[in-house]
């Protein structure tokens, strides 16, 4: 389909789900579809939409997945999704979205999966963020967030996914990141990380998947990467690591992608 959304679909006041995702759709948000009170799925992901999120979204109390992303929206994220409570799905990434995270968006405590990566959002990362207790997906790579990774992010236990790779984000990484178990997927390369990696990060014994590339860390690997055994992909190149590559690496068999180049190691690779 093309052209534009009718805003007297706002007139659908029964609606209890509208898909109309991967079209040619063009046009605006139209704000009149706040009015369907019922909504509890918006999809609208994979169109050529322009213009704000209308803030009237955040009447939609029982809206439980709304999905905008792959579009050319911008502006901020609306503070008025705080009071989208029963949110569990919400997905806005690769728009040209700008302005902070709202910080009260973490009275949506319902949240499984955020994802808001691919944009111009800059600022700190929300410590609200930390209260979504069920949040099992969490992707904001490819902004301008800045300052350092919330100590407090170890209390998203469920976490299976953690993606804030490409931003600008500074200091080392908390050791508290590895209390978060059920990790599969790690990512935080290209950032401005720095002091070392922390043997405890062979808690993480569910990684599949571990970029640390592009940063500033420097010491050694530690031989506790060898506990990361269901690990497929290991990037920790263009750091300043440096000593020899420990032997524990090649408990990890399951490795397909392994990149440590721009590092300084020295002796021999372990037979993997």
């Amino acid at each position: 389909m093309n052209g534009t959304i009718p805003p007297e679909l706002g007139n659908c006041t029964n609606a209890v789900e509208i898909d109309l995702s991967e079209n040619h759709l063009i046009g605006i948000i139209p704000k009149e579809l706040g009015q369907i009170s019922n909504l509890t799925l918006l999809h609208l992901f994979e169109n050529q939409m322009q213009g704000h999120i209308p803030k009237e979204l955040g009447n939609l109390r029982l809206l439980r997945n709304l999905d905008l992303s792959l579009n050319n929206l911008t502006g901020r994220i609306p503070l008025e999704f705080q009071n989208l409570e029963l949110m569990e799905d919400l997905q806005l990434f690769d728009n040209q979205l700008e302005g902070v995270i709202p910080p009260r968006l973490g009275a949506v405590k319902n949240l499984t999966i955020l994802d808001i990566s691919e944009n111009n959002l800059f600022g700190t990362i929300p410590i609200h963020l930390c209260e979504y207790q069920q949040l099992q997906f969490l992707s904001l790579g490819s902004n301008r967030l800045f300052g350092n990774i919330p100590y407090s992010l170890k209390t998203c236990k469920s976490l299976v996914q953690l993606m804030l790779g490409d931003n600008l984000l500074t200091g080392s990484l908390p050791v508290e990141l590895y209390e978060l178990h059920n990790l599969t997927a790690l990512e935080l390369h290209q950032y401005r990380f720095s002091g070392f990696i922390s043997p405890e990060i062979g808690q993480l014994q569910n990684l599949v998947r571990l970029r640390l590339s592009d940063n500033h860390f420097s010491g050694y690997l530690p031989s506790e990467i060898g506990n990361l055994s269901q690990l497929v992909t290991f990037n920790v190149s263009s750091n300043r690591l440096g000593g020899s590559i420990p032997d524990e690496l090649g408990n990890c068999v399951k490795l397909q992608r392994l990149d440590l180049r721009g590092n300084k190691f020295t002796g021999m690779l372990p037979t993997l």
